[in-house]
């Protein structure tokens, strides 16, 4: 997921075009402080009206200042046109603490899915959010754990657990641990014998001894102990790893496979290894209903700015997680859901189908979601070219990656009507942009190549898509499933079963005292949550892209050829992109087998 909506990539690159020094713009940049001129706010606001459809007074961006702040400006002119067009509700009220909180505060939309899907296979992992920071330096241990302590202090949801004594689950927020306090942070040191004085590992999955957080003294390098299947346990360490790197990497894949008990503890637990003299490993596991990617920048940010020496660390926010999910459900109902309904119904009708493209294998009767991955990466010099026309398009290079990206799904599938799943943050107020949970969701993007467009005819169609989806994103995916489609199958996927997330370069995280950090989001690569999901995540002066399938549906060969055809029909489109987009050879995918024949594919509708 891109740490910016449709909305703020629109005006970060509106911010670039009309700036001094055409830098990089990030979400809290200030207009004044990267040089940008007050006149030049006149032309701002223009380009604001034509490229976004809303018009937003110079003076009121001169007022908001930041891209986050105009972007909420934005976004609430584009509310009231939808409102003033279709006699929708007004814009959002803001989110706030409640004045008393319910004696059992509900969960969010989006938590209330992820629980559910739990309870169905409670021994699943695929919920499991796996991340490592690898730390080099001298790294004081006592220290992160008074980090690790005092963020879960900061933030509810990090010691919030879920219980449903009636069936209706509700959240149960600990106590936080008294100022000072260390987490229960388990080490293992693989470069020699066991470390039998520090920390222990976690009493619950969470590594929170009780509402406290403390630690209860247990033996330091022994593995998971508490929920249930967990994988190997590892023993006490006798000795130095033969390949500490190496069993580092197991140990942390063996995290991941944590199954959690939502009931028993909290939604993440954390784990140290040694891997070297000055080299440390953070294992961090959340379950996604405790969090969501901006939710994970913001934990290893504030993790970085509360090992050095707190000064720098915001306030403890006065809005929490479950003060977000009674808001949200009191907030989408009435007009306000009724307007978010008839606009989905609008653009996607009654019993929307999702896209088939054809696949190696038939499609089982129940989903594994077992998967594997393949990679590519766009070069710099094509990067930069697809870049290059975006700005001359007026759209951004997420738009122009994903237009291409439909562009061969219309010509493998043979449809001209391309639904494809999009994550969006759900961070739509500036209240909510430092909070830590799960305020993800997906949103439909339709577009239609009916007419034999050109490549700039479907960009622009992306375009429009993309801001509108982006403009009603607030209506929860599930509730959409629940309203459009009649008939639902646990084995099928409603609406769209192809994904594609852009995702812009992520800063590393910083600690004080340490030469270097580096945080690896990649996680198992074994699961797949939809047929295919496409990742495209700046890298550099380049673009890694990195395709998810679905195992029980493609072979090894078919994901291959078809990322090699994608970075071709990207290179072919802004080349020739005045000539129908659908003559394009690399766009007509077929697939073939390892000898060149054409593959045996199967197509369900």
């Amino acid at each position: 997921m891109t740490a910016m909506g449709f909305v703020e990539e629109e005006l970060a690159q509106m911010w670039a075009e009309l700036l001094p020094a055409r830098t990089e713009v990030p979400l809290d940049a200030d207009w004044h402080a990267l040089g940008g001129r007050t006149p030049a706010l006149d032309l701002l606001a223009d380009r604001i009206d034509d490229g976004l459809g809303v018009r937003v007074a110079p003076g009121e961006l001169a007022v908001a200042t930041t891209l986050a702040g105009m972007a909420k400006l934005v976004r609430d002119a584009m509310a009231a046109r939808t409102a003033a067009t279709r006699g929708a509700a007004p814009p959002a009220p803001a989110p706030a603490p409640a004045a008393a909180r319910a004696e059992r505060p509900v969960l969010s939309f989006a938590q209330q899915r992820l629980w559910f899907m739990q309870q169905i296979d409670p021994d699943t992992t695929l919920y499991n959010v796996p991340t490592v920071l690898r730390m080099r330096g001298a790294l004081d241990r006592d220290r992160l754990g008074r980090a690790l302590g005092a963020l879960v202090a900061r933030h509810e949801v990090l010691r919030t657990t879920y219980e449903a004594p009636s069936g209706i689950p509700h959240q149960v927020v600990a106590e936080p641990a008294r100022t000072g306090a260390e987490f229960d942070l388990p080490y293992t040191d693989l470069t020699g014998p066991s470390d039998l004085s520090g920390p222990s590992d976690l009493s619950g999955p969470s590594g929170l001894s009780g509402p406290s957080g403390l630690s209860d003294g247990a033996d330091s390098t022994a593995g998971p102990t508490a929920g249930p299947t967990a994988g190997p346990t590892p023993g006490p360490t006798a000795g130095p790893a033969a390949d500490p790197r190496a069993e580092a990497a197991r140990l942390a894949a063996e995290e991941g496979r944590w199954v959690f008990d939502l009931a028993a503890a909290p939604a993440f637990r954390a784990r140290l290894l040694r891997v070297a003299e000055c080299e440390h490993h953070l294992v961090v596991t959340f379950h996604h209903i405790a969090i969501d990617g901006w939710s994970v920048e913001i934990f290893f940010r504030e993790l970085g700015l509360l090992y050095g020496d707190g000064a720098s660390v915001p306030q403890v926010p006065a809005l929490h997680y479950a003060d977000y999910a009674a808001w949200q459900r009191e907030w989408l109902q009435g007009s306000t859901l009724d307007a978010l309904t008839d606009h989905w119904r609008a653009v996607l009708g009654e019993n929307p189908q999702a896209l088939a493209v054809p696949t190696d294998h038939p499609r089982p009767r129940r989903r594994s979601f077992r998967g594997a991955v393949v990679t590519r990466t766009l070069g710099a010099e094509l990067t930069a070219r697809i870049r290059r026309f975006g700005r001359a398009e007026r759209v951004t290079l997420n738009m122009t990656l994903l237009a291409g990206f439909q562009a061969l799904l219309a010509g493998w599938s043979g449809s001209d009507d391309i639904t494809v799943g999009t994550p969006v943050s759900g961070r739509t107020r500036p209240e909510l942009q430092d909070l830590v949970g799960c305020l993800i969701n997906m949103v439909p993007v339709r577009v239609r190549l009916d007419g034999d467009p050109d490549f700039r005819a479907l960009l622009a169609r992306t375009r429009t898509a993309l801001i509108e989806a982006s403009a009603h994103q607030d209506l929860p995916f599930d509730k959409l499933v629940e309203v459009l489609v009649s008939r639902r199958s646990r084995d099928f996927l409603p609406v769209f079963r192809v994904m594609f997330s852009f995702l812009k370069e992520q800063a590393e995280p910083v600690f004080p005292g340490l030469d270097h950090c580096s945080l690896d989001l990649t996680g198992p690569q074994d699961t797949a949550k939809y047929d295919l999901s496409l990742y495209a995540q700046e890298s550099g002066a380049g673009v890694a892209l990195t395709l998810e399938y679905d195992t029980d549906l493609f072979g090894p060969d078919t994901p291959a050829e078809l990322l090699a055809a994608y970075e071709q029909a990207l290179h072919d489109a802004i080349t020739l992109p005045d000539g129908p987009v659908l003559d394009l050879v690399a766009v007509r995918f077929r697939g073939s087998g390892s000898d060149g024949s054409e593959r045996t594919t199967h197509l369900d509708r």
